[in-house]
């Protein structure tokens, strides 16, 4: 059984979802970073062919 692993924005209107293991971790806090987000930037690489956004 492979690993799934869903997220959304907090209205739902995008979500997505990722099928099998998340790469490490990156987390950054500089300026451009948190004027994107509105706080620390955090993320993870996976393959394109895992991603499925809706």
């Amino acid at each position: 059984m492979s690993e799934l692993h869903r997220g959304s924005c907090l209205c739902g209107a995008v979500s997505f979802q990722v099928e099998g293991p998340l790469g490490k971790s990156d987390a950054c806090h500089c300026v451009q970073c948190r004027k994107q987000s509105g706080h620390y930037w955090a993320s993870t690489d996976v393959p394109r062919q895992s991603l499925k956004i809706d």
